[in-house]
């Protein structure tokens, strides 16, 4: 995963298009996302917003990573 980091992105992309498809299809509120939002189900937007936020907080938690001294350079 050092080497390919591209890999730890797509998969957070990943868990997060299944999340947010996930939220709009869940049966117990189903009925409430077809009535008010459909837009947002048949568009894919849940799933494409689930994928950004997920990499994006991710992307923002490792850049305040401070790091640690054996990884300063001198």
């Amino acid at each position: 995963m050092e080497r390919y980091p591209i890999i730890i992105t797509l998969g957070a992309a990943i868990l997060g298009w299944t999340a947010g498809e996930m939220a709009v299809t869940d049966p117990a509120i189903a009925g409430w996302v077809e009535a008010n939002i459909e837009w947002m189900e048949s568009l894919y937007v849940a799933p494409i917003v689930g994928a950004a936020v997920v990499v994006v907080v991710g992307k923002w938690i490792a850049g305040r990573k401070q790091p640690t001294p054996e990884n300063e350079q001198a």
